[in-house]
């Protein structure tokens, strides 16, 4: 399927400007031609391999609280491990574009599984709650700023350690706080990972909002 040149440039003003300095060309193409089913589709979830790697892509045409904390929970249940994610919303439709790349030796039947329950619960509004395993807060740092943009900065860094991604994203759900963009990171043995967060109506969260998103989880990092 070939990408119009007038497709491209909606999105190059739908997206945000990092998605285009984080992704290449043929990442880009790829979400594209999948972009173009949506209308029909409302939710696509897919396995590709970029560089040699394995990379769940997700595309759904409406931006709904708990999307990530889906996801994130069907991965987690599978024992599936997530090495990187990007997150990213359209400013002009709130469409979704997430990309998850997962070990290299992650099973492909396992893996076709786990997109399958991903489409589901997305396209029925599902949620698994797994067993989560005891937090590990070595090294835990967080940080909770305001931007100069509609959105907030989370940014955590902590030892990697299984069910990280479905703990924070379980807590913004229950804080009714919207995740826009992220940008996740697991180099060596430590996690670094940013969010973007804004409040249910799209609005910049508030300090008092943050305070209570850092306490929040500062106690699920205790255990």
């Amino acid at each position: 399927m070939a990408i119009e040149s007038a497709d491209l440039e909606f999105q190059y003003f739908n997206l945000p400007a990092r998605y285009f300095t984080l992704l290449d060309m043929p990442t880009i193409q790829a979400d594209l031609k999948l972009v173009a089913r949506i209308l029909s589709e409302h939710v696509i979830v897919a396995v590709s391999e970029f560089k040699g790697g394995l990379t769940i892509q997700i595309v759904a045409d409406k931006d709904e609280p708990g999307i990530f904390m889906r996801v994130a929970a069907i991965l987690y249940s599978h024992r599936i491990c997530i090495l990187k994610a990007t997150i990213f919303t359209g400013k002009k439709d709130t469409m979704v574009i997430d990309h998850f790349v997962v070990h290299p030796q992650t099973e492909r039947a396992l893996l076709d599984l786990a997109c399958n329950e991903i489409r589901d619960a997305l396209l029925h509004k599902t949620t698994c709650a797994p067993e989560l395993c005891k937090p590990d807060n070595t090294d835990l740092s967080i940080t909770c700023v305001q931007t100069k943009s509609d959105d907030a900065i989370v940014a955590i860094t902590v030892r990697e350690q299984a069910g990280f991604l479905y703990r924070v994203s379980k807590i913004l759900s229950d804080l009714e706080l919207n995740l826009t963009d992220a940008d996740i990171n697991t180099k060596g043995d430590r996690i670094f990972d940013t969010f973007h967060i804004v409040t249910s109506d799209r609005k910049m969260p508030s300090l008092d909002k943050l305070s209570e998103l850092n306490d929040a989880l500062l106690i699920a990092f205790r255990g």
